[in-house]
């Protein structure tokens, strides 16, 4: 019990070893190893527990940018069909505005005079965009 006490008010393993009072503990004191496989074990459970909340935040993370990336890459597939084929086309500079402020109403809007195989093909690449 003793060695307990001396381990839990210890913030350094010299003062485990050396506790100010002036006892000495044994390092071959079976109490004292007991004790030490104890305290090894709860800080290797905090450390366990330490990673998992990390690998958890980063997979928040990871999932969250995930989706805005996402949007990104619809955005900028969008933009190079529009630039190549549309380019243009009346509202081209308006539309491409719009798709990349989200602004799903104000595209359909400005590529609503566009041909009709255009416009078909610009809301194909623009899935996901919004």
């Amino acid at each position: 019990a003793a060695a307990l006490t001396v381990l839990e008010g210890a913030h350094h393993l010299d003062e485990a070893i050396h506790p100010a009072d002036g006892r000495a503990i044994e390092l071959n004191d079976p109490v004292f190893r007991d004790e030490l496989v104890l305290v090894r074990g709860r800080a290797e459970e905090v450390i366990r527990n330490v990673h998992a909340a990390l690998r958890r935040l980063i997979d928040d993370a990871r999932a969250a940018t995930a989706q805005s990336d996402g949007v990104r890459t619809a955005q900028d597939r969008t933009n190079r069909f529009m630039s190549a084929i549309a380019g243009n086309l009346p509202g081209f500079e308006e539309a491409t505005r719009a798709l990349y402020a989200g602004n799903e109403s104000a595209f359909r809007q400005h590529i609503d005079d566009w041909p009709a195989d255009v416009r078909s093909y610009t809301l194909h690449f623009a899935n996901g965009a919004f």
